[in-house]
């Protein structure tokens, strides 16, 4: 480690050369085209990891501060995945930080230990826990986080995601700004940051793991764009060339499908007609925000090609989604709920007396009387379907509930299993999940669309049924 004076002398005189002029102005573009200078104002976090790019980030925000005055704080977190290495790492960047007098703190986490447990990756596993750091570390005096996210590592992600397949988000790359996240370093290459800080003979880590193609990013990084240079003089600039122009069409498609959502989504529910008049693109953003609104996972390409397949049918369909929950279409209007919520209805239990019952869940009236119903709040509801229990056995109480699992009832001359009816019937979950099933102590009485229970009456005792459905 070099001695406070110089090192001092070093980072000041960093961006004076003609290298270190055209880095600086690089990072200062971005910094002023995406209003970086309002979230520093704020207290910022720097993420380093004492690696090249977390100490030129560390600095060019050392040498800002003092023209603009803004709390600083360093934040290191390591991953006990190196050893004595990362102890290393982490004592160098406290050294660092100090020797500039900027605040410093540092997390330790089991990575290892904590991917085994979760099942996930060792790379997946770090990214979690350092953001987690670092929203440990906001505070009311601290509320920006800049990372030392370069034009390299987005060169890598553009690539990576390309080849898995991704859409205009993934194609998007690495985002200068995420909410409070800041990557001033995002239009530098790490060329040109190794060869600024060698200039001065700044010290920093090197991780060896860097250099292992086991892992994707590094197979990109040493196998990949060394060969894109045949193709282009500076890949990293060509690469962020087609970022911008991606982001620039995803942007206006988000907004045009945020304001057709904004418009048309009512009690969380589109028209199905309103919905397919959309292109594909935005269609697939309308879906995402819907999904968004009850879970954090987000459906795969192939979900959005179903659903617009089914769609285009016109019926009514559910299809299961990541995360636990589904897309129905039903009665013109497609609308996105957890599994759990519809299953619920399967616990609607209510007891049935003479007289109007309505069953909002299920969004039907449910009239019984000892004569012929001829009409019921036309306003409201409309005729549905109507059954006379006078051949029926009604012991004890009447109630409502919808289907089980087992079903079976007796009429017909034979005993049906419900499912198979309704599977005759092509009925769909959400369907099936909607239909009243009408019961007293014995079992099942009537299931509106199909018979009434072949039962002797002990009793010549008539009783008429009548279902109501809501009008939309």
């Amino acid at each position: 480690m070099i001695l406070k004076k110089e090192l001092i002398i070093s980072c000041d005189e960093l961006f004076n050369s003609e290298l270190g002029k055209r880095v600086y102005s690089d990072i200062l573009k971005t910094v002023t085209d995406f209003g970086m200078l309002e979230l520093f104002a704020k207290g910022t976090i720097v993420g380093l990891s004492g690696g090249a790019d977390s100490v030129l980030l560390a600095i060019f925000l050392w040498k800002l501060r003092k023209e603009y005055n803004f709390k600083l704080k360093t934040v290191h977190i390591n991953h006990m995945i190196r050893g004595c290495d990362a102890d290393r790492d982490e004592e160098f960047s406290r050294n660092f930080s100090n020797l500039l007098g900027i605040d410093f703190i540092s997390y330790k986490y089991d990575v290892p230990s904590l991917a085994k447990e979760s099942k996930r990756g060792l790379e997946e596993t770090a990214r979690i826990v350092r953001y987690k750091a670092f929203d440990e570390s906001l505070s009311s005096e601290y509320r920006t986080v800049a990372t030392a996210h370069n034009a390299t590592d987005n060169t890598e992600t553009f690539i990576f995601n390309f080849m898995r397949g991704s859409g205009t988000l993934g194609l998007t790359g690495i985002s200068p700004i995420r909410d409070n996240i800041v990557r001033p370093l995002i239009a530098v290459s790490k060329e040109n940051v190794v060869r600024l800080l060698s200039e001065k003979c700044i010290p920093y880590c090197t991780d060896d793991t860097n250099f292992s193609v086991e892992y994707s990013r590094n197979y990109i990084r040493h196998e990949i764009l060394p060969k894109l240079g045949r193709l282009a003089s500076d890949p990293d600039l060509s690469a962020a060339r087609a970022i911008e122009n991606i982001r620039c069409d995803s942007d206006f498609i988000e907004k045009y499908a945020a304001e057709f959502y904004d418009a048309n989504c009512i009690d969380s529910k589109i028209k199905v007609g309103a919905l397919m008049s959309l292109h594909k693109a935005p269609f697939v953003r309308v879906i995402k925000r819907m999904v968004s609104e009850i879970s954090t996972v987000i459906p795969e390409k192939i979900h959005f090609d179903e659903i617009y397949n089914a769609l285009k049918k016109q019926k009514s369909f559910e299809i299961d989604l990541p995360g636990g929950i589904a897309f129905y279409s039903r009665d013109g209007y497609c609308f996105i709920s957890k599994k759990t919520d519809i299953v619920k209805k399967n616990e609607i239990l209510i007891k049935l007396c003479d007289g109007i019952t309505e069953i909002p869940e299920l969004g039907i009236a449910i009239v019984i009387s000892d004569s012929k119903c001829e009409d019921f709040s036309s306003n409201v509801y409309k005729f549905s379907i109507q059954a006379n229990l006078f051949s029926a056995i009604i012991v004890g109480e009447m109630y409502l509930r919808t289907k089980q699992d087992g079903d079976s009832y007796f009429y017909g001359g034979m005993t049906r299993k419900v499912k198979k009816l309704f599977n005759d019937k092509k009925l769909t979950s959400e369907e099936r999940n909607s239909i009243p099933v009408i019961c007293d102590e014995r079992g099942i009485l009537w299931i509106p669309g199909f018979g009434v229970r072949d039962d002797q009456p002990l009793e010549k005792k008539s009783k008429w049924i009548t279902v109501y459905k809501k009008i939309n």
